[in-house]
């Protein structure tokens, strides 16, 4: 049996109403998992699909679910992880928030072999477009793990989906003999699940940078540290992105110092080398938005998946169609195109 044991990549189709990147790394398809619903696979809303780290929870003022694939209306469905994000939210004028926990959490239990002495590295990722302002960093973070491969059994590397479209990683670890596979891809919707295996079947797994894989890494009990030199993004690089919805200064914030300083204030209790990795099921368990969990039955009324949320859904989805229908006589009326009575 090959290892490290993987799910197949199965493709979203992009056909499928999947809208708001809900679905974004399989998240519904987990949802609709967990609840046994096999009903339309649609959710009028966002659900958030990257874990945003905790010092976020106080601020700044710009946060990162305000993008063009979000409505702050009334109508707008926003499902967060933790109750402090929520509380964030709310506050900012978004009037449906409900804190439910990251979709990892909604994954099954695994029963699977955990490798004695291996080591999982996984580098902090790029999206296609949005590429690393100094790619020499690559080479001296390959550099950095080859040479401590000597304190495992076995190292192998997680490469996202983006950084293969953008040319990164590959060449720096196959140079070195360190063998890689895919790691996660927004399109597949096996992708939580393939994180889940990934973790849950090594010892030690490594980062360089803060990511959703670091609280994923925690909760399956793996021991976790960041360390190693770290591939830098730009604030005009980051406004590819649409979840930063061309707001230029959350994107200068994110390369700031004060991000940095933040991090690394977080982080301090693993930066320590691969070997020394820390389990904290509770710090990931806390992150993740654990406590918000709901019951299957829960979820499917938020989601407008049972009959009682297909009622409340359908008065509020009434609602959009005349909020939206104003919204186009004014702006028409605004343009000159109508004429008001």
């Amino acid at each position: 049996m090959s290892f490290p044991l993987l799910p197949p990549i199965d493709t979203i189709d992009p056909r499928l109403p999947y809208n708001n990147l809900c679905d974004h790394y399989g998240a519904i398809s987990v949802a609709r998992n967990y609840c046994g619903y096999g009903g339309q696979p649609w959710l009028e809303g966002l659900w958030q699909h990257g874990c945003f780290p905790p010092w976020m929870d106080e601020g700044p003022d710009a946060f990162p679910y305000a993008h063009v694939y979000n409505a702050r209306v009334e109508w707008g469905k926003v499902f967060v992880a933790r109750r402090a994000e929520a509380v964030l939210l709310r506050n900012q004028g978004y009037k449906r928030v409900e804190a439910i926990g990251m979709p990892f959490i909604y994954l099954p239990k695994l029963d699977v072999e955990r490798r004695p002495g291996a080591l999982l590295v996984v580098p902090n990722h790029s999206l296609p477009g949005m590429g690393f302002a100094d790619l020499t960093v690559m080479d001296a973070y390959a550099d950095f793990i080859q040479s401590i491969r000597g304190h495992f059994s076995t190292v192998v590397a997680s490469v996202h989906s983006g950084c293969l479209a953008n040319g990164y990683w590959i060449r720096q670890f196959e140079e070195r003999g360190i063998p890689w596979v895919l790691g996660a891809d927004i399109k597949d919707r096996n992708a939580l699940l393939r994180m889940q295996m990934l973790f849950s079947q090594f010892e030690y797994v490594t980062t360089n940078a803060w990511g959703s894989h670091v609280p994923y890494a925690l909760h399956t009990g793996a021991k976790l540290t960041v360390c190693g030199p770290v591939p830098k993004q730009s604030a005009g690089t980051l406004l590819n992105d649409a979840g930063f919805g061309g707001d230029r200064s959350l994107a200068a914030y994110y390369v700031s110092k004060r991000y940095a300083d933040q991090e690394t204030r977080f982080l301090a209790s693993f930066h320590r080398q691969p070997h020394e990795g820390v389990v904290d099921k509770e710090l990931a368990s806390s992150i993740l938005g654990c406590e918000c969990k709901r019951s299957p039955e829960e979820l499917m009324d938020l989601f407008a998946w049972s009959t009682k949320g297909r009622v409340v859904d359908v008065a509020v989805r009434a609602k959009n169609k005349i909020i939206r229908a104003g919204n186009r006589i004014t702006r028409g009326v605004r343009a000159g195109f109508l004429r008001s009575k």
